[in-house]
């Protein structure tokens, strides 16, 4: 069916028609066909068609066929075979690719560049395909996507899910569409709103519950005991964990060397050293500390090596166990991170050596912690106005106490020489708290 200039020549318009006219907020229109002086005697193809804007040659002069080509182009744009980069109509395989083939394509080149992604990433991307399917990649529109981030919030298995995991499948839907876009398959990625995540969660334990937890998990899972330190002690994220390496063990600190793509506004730092907690080195001391080798340092639970999903399960499963035995409260493994900035502020860090520790590329992330950070406004109001030569020598208070002492002994203690004494006294002691 073609749309002709303001109405619809063959009566009502379709339902895909009128969604495309009233997405693209534009009147119905046809293409143009018409000569240029420039191009002699073959006849152009002009106008603006269902929101996209045409100009392209029909080689030909024969004005009829012209005409057909115009709308075949019209056909194609509705179709979503029209490809607009270079402005030909899509034919055969190539035409009406869907979400399926953009998500496979991307999987392709994500291993075939940086190796199988994890587990979790993987089960996303099936979790997308399921969703969108055999989907046409030109009907996956602005009210489609808000469709989608309602059905992504609402969750699988019927519990809501919160804004930062919403957040994650979407940063993976990005990259497919971005595929499709590369190859021609699309003309650009939909808009739509990501939900707000607060990025001010802290939730922590105190010094009781992490010592509580520890010795839970040392008692009863005790090859998952070193997962847990570097996490407490360390504040490694659990990524971080995973990627550790035997070799970033020293007698002295812990090298974690994940490198990480800097996100835009919350990149992660690719290496940073963390000094070595005395948790951590009783630890080797009991258990042997670990050779210079690129095996890796934490294990799974049968003593092979750590898987990132599967572990991490086992782990919360520890933490909601000891939850209900010792009547600590169920936090998340990141939330441990923070329990290791809390206790790292606890015991004097600032600021600035958080954001080191954390490893966070802008102080703006650490600012969170700011609460747990000990003032030192009460050290330094105390010592307002106080007139540096009012204050009394310590040393010369010192030596008149002691002549004071030496006559007590000499005179055998008379009253007055006792009363010297304790005046002189009493003004170290002053001296002394100041």
């Amino acid at each position: 069916m073609s749309i002709c200039c303001g109405y619809f020549a063959e009566g009502k318009p379709t339902m895909n028609e009128f969604a495309l006219i009233k997405r693209k907020r534009v009147r119905p229109q046809k293409l143009n066909v018409k000569r240029l002086a420039t191009n002699g005697d073959v006849w152009q193809i002009h106008g603006s068609f269902g929101g996209v804007v045409v100009r392209k040659s029909s080689r030909t002069d024969d004005y009829e066929l012209a005409c057909w080509r115009a709308k075949e182009i019209e056909d194609a744009i509705l179709e979503g075979r029209w490809d607009f980069r270079d402005g030909v109509v899509v034919r055969g395989k190539e035409a009406g690719r869907t979400f399926r083939d953009a998500a496979d394509k991307y999987l392709d080149e994500r291993i075939a560049t940086r190796g199988r992604p994890a587990m979790t990433e993987e089960r996303m991307i099936d979790q997308l395909a399921g969703y969108w399917g055999d989907t046409v990649l030109s009907e996956i529109d602005e009210e489609a996507m808000d469709a989608f981030v309602v059905w992504l919030s609402r969750g699988q298995d019927g519990q809501r899910l919160a804004p930062g995991s919403v957040r994650r499948k979407l940063n993976l839907f990005s990259p497919i569409m971005k595929k499709a876009v590369a190859l021609r398959w699309l003309e650009r990625v939909p808009n739509y709103t990501k939900p707000k995540v607060d990025d001010e969660r802290d939730v922590h334990y105190e010094v009781e519950e992490v010592e509580a937890l520890l010795d839970f998990v040392r008692a009863k899972y005790p090859w998952a005991e070193l997962n847990f330190l570097v996490l407490v002690d360390a504040g490694l994220r659990w990524n971080e964990a995973c990627a550790l390496q035997c070799r970033d063990v020293t007698k002295e600190e812990l090298v974690v060397r994940q490198k990480r793509v800097d996100t835009g506004g919350h990149g992660k730092t690719m290496s940073r050293r963390i000094p070595l907690s005395t948790g951590l080195r009783e630890y080797f001391d009991r258990k042997g500390w670990p050779s210079k080798t690129s095996e890796g340092l934490l294990k799974g639970f049968d003593g092979g090596p750590i898987n990132y999903a599967s572990t991490a399960n086992l782990m919360r499963a520890m933490i909601r166990e000891a939850s209900e035995e010792l009547g600590i409260p169920y936090l998340r493994i990141h939330d441990l991170r923070h329990t290791f900035a809390f206790l790292a502020a606890q015991a004097g860090a600032d600021l600035g050596d958080l954001q080191t520790l954390m490893g966070h590329k802008r102080i703006e992330m650490t600012m969170r912690y700011r609460g747990h950070v000990r003032s030192r406004a009460e050290s330094a109001i105390k010592g307002l106005r106080v007139v540096e030569s009012s204050k009394v020598d310590s040393s010369e208070v010192l030596a008149e106490a002691l002549d004071c002492l030496k006559m007590v002994v000499r005179t055998g203690g008379d009253s007055e020489s006792l009363a010297d004494a304790k005046v002189f006294l009493e003004k170290v002691r002053v001296e002394e708290s100041v």
